[in-house]
């Protein structure tokens, strides 16, 4: 197992702003996902010429002065997953803050991401263990880990019933751009967040638009030879890097632009999944 030394004690970080408590409706959608957090981790190797701990932008005490500033425009996050009288899930905006943790392991970035398989041992080490089935819960947890090579891990849970992928990377870079000195307008870009899902809300009475087509049939499968439970069994496939790059030039090739790696890689396994499971009538061929 990997050393961990505590540098800080879990603090808790809330806006710079005081907010306004409010709830925030959660749709149908949103209470579906999973009741887990979803964790990213980004590896930043020391500064060629600076392998000293700290300073820049991965320095604690800057990256906490960021991270107030972008929970104004992100107030949720800074809130708690909770549970209403009707035993619906809400956010409670209550600017309470999010948890930062600081530590240091003692391992170097090579050692761990030279030929990076996900492991339980690496996120244990560097993700908090707070569990989530436990309401009211945090929506956002952070932990700044300092490797003995001079370069930091920056992990960040988020509560998939709250924030998807776009939000995520949106907020991310958001705050980025506070730590290097960007304005709050120039660093959460044109588009602001959108908080507000009551669009999303069932309509009472429901619409009904008259001639609109009707709904397509689903396949018939048979199920019979998977009617008993079977354990679930989890499996990490990692893409390389020149996989996703051809992927990608594929996508581009047959005229599509702006196409993401994460776009191009679920079109890939999705349709892969679908010709080995024998959902297309007919079978058509696919590559992987």
């Amino acid at each position: 197992m990997t050393k961990m030394e505590v540098v800080e004690t879990a603090m808790v970080v809330t806006p710079s702003e005081e907010m306004r408590r409010q709830g925030l409706w959660l749709s149908n959608l949103d209470l579906q996902s999973p009741h887990i957090y979803t964790t990213v981790l980004n590896y930043y190797p020391a500064p060629a010429g600076r392998p000293e701990h700290g300073g820049g932008a991965c320095d604690p005490e800057r990256l906490k002065v960021a991270l107030a500033r972008a929970l104004v425009p992100f107030y949720p996050l800074a809130g708690r997953l909770c549970l209403g009288e009707d035993g619906r899930r809400y956010v409670d905006c209550n600017g309470e803050g999010v948890r930062f943790f600081v530590a240091r392991a003692d391992v170097t970035g090579p050692e761990l991401f030279k030929d990076y398989q996900p492991s339980p041992e690496v996120t244990e080490t560097f993700v908090p263990d707070m569990p989530p089935e436990e309401l009211p819960c945090m929506v956002a947890l952070f932990q700044l880990t300092f490797l003995k090579c001079g370069g930091v891990v920056l992990s960040s849970s988020f509560h998939h019933a709250v924030v998807d992928g776009t939000s995520l990377f949106h907020f991310m870079q958001s705050w980025s751009r506070l730590a290097r000195g960007l304005d709050a307008a120039e660093a959460v870009g044109p588009q602001a967040p959108f908080h507000d899902r009551t669009s999303l809300r069932a309509r009472a009475p429901p619409l009904q638009q008259m001639g609109a087509p009707p709904a397509p049939a689903a396949h018939s499968l048979n199920f019979a030879a998977t009617s008993c439970p079977r354990a679930f069994v989890a499996r990490v496939y990692p893409f390389p890097h020149t996989l996703v790059h051809e992927l990608t030039s594929r996508c581009c090739g047959s005229g599509a632009t702006g196409v993401s790696r994460f776009a191009a890689v679920t079109a890939q396994s999705g349709a892969a999944c679908a010709s080995l499971g024998g959902w297309h009538r007919p079978p058509t061929p696919t590559w992987a």
